[in-house]
Order: structure tokens, then C-alpha cells, then sequence
């Protein structure tokens, strides 16, 4: 029987992810997630990412992964208040795009803008 991990909730409008962000949850965090941002959505969907407390490369595949997804459903998302660990390990595997739309805030959308 899977357990829902608890590291995914929304609240008004914003998926908020907390906890770690690695190998160990990012499986269970994936099998939610489609169903989370079907729910959570509006026309944009943010994701904060604040009371995320460590993360690993598995966790950076994953935001790669959302982005993927949201393009997919012609949606635009951002992620903010990314912690410090998540923004070098982005740059450290140069991944500048994610970097920048990590550490400004910025909407990703279908065409690279907020709708």
C-alpha cells in the first residue's frame, strides 16, 4: 500500500512542498503531483518551495520534470522562495535557465511567458 507523502499540500492556489527533496521522496512526491497540480491549479500554478529543508539531484530532476509537465498541460508555473542548496546545485549542473527561474521568481509558461 503506497502513503501519500506529506511534503505536497495545497493551499490557496500554492503547492508548497516541504521537508526533503531527494531520492528518498521523490517518487512518492511524482505520483501525487499530477493529481495535486490538477487540483491546486488556477491559470497559473506556483510552487513554494520555502519549507523545503534538503534537496538532491533526484529533487532537481523533479522541478525539471513539473516544468515538463505543466508545458504539457499548457500551463505557466514558478517556483519561489527557492532555498540557497537548491539554486547552486541548479548552476553546479548548468542549468542556468533553472537557476534564474529559481532565484527571480520567474513564470515559465507554454511560450516562456506568464499568460
Amino acid at each position: 500500500m503506497n502513503r501519500e507523502p506529506t511534503g505536497l499540500t495545497c493551499r490557496e492556489g500554492v503547492l508548497a512542498l516541504s521537508g526533503a527533496l531527494d531520492a528518498a521522496t521523490v517518487p512518492g512526491l511524482w505520483q501525487v503531483s499530477d493529481r495535486e497540480l490538477a487540483v491546486c491549479r488556477g491559470p497559473d500554478v506556483t510552487m513554494d518551495l520555502k519549507a523545503v529543508d534538503r534537496v538532491d539531484s533526484a529533487g532537481l530532476a523533479l522541478l525539471v520534470a513539473w516544468l515538463r509537465l505543466a508545458k504539457r498541460r499548457s500551463l505557466s508555473i514558478r517556483y519561489r522562495d527557492a532555498p540557497a542548496q537548491l539554486l547552486a546545485l541548479a548552476s553546479a549542473n548548468r542549468l542556468e535557465h533553472l537557476a534564474l527561474m529559481l532565484a527571480e521568481g520567474r513564470w515559465e509558461g507554454v511560450d516562456g511567458e506568464r499568460p
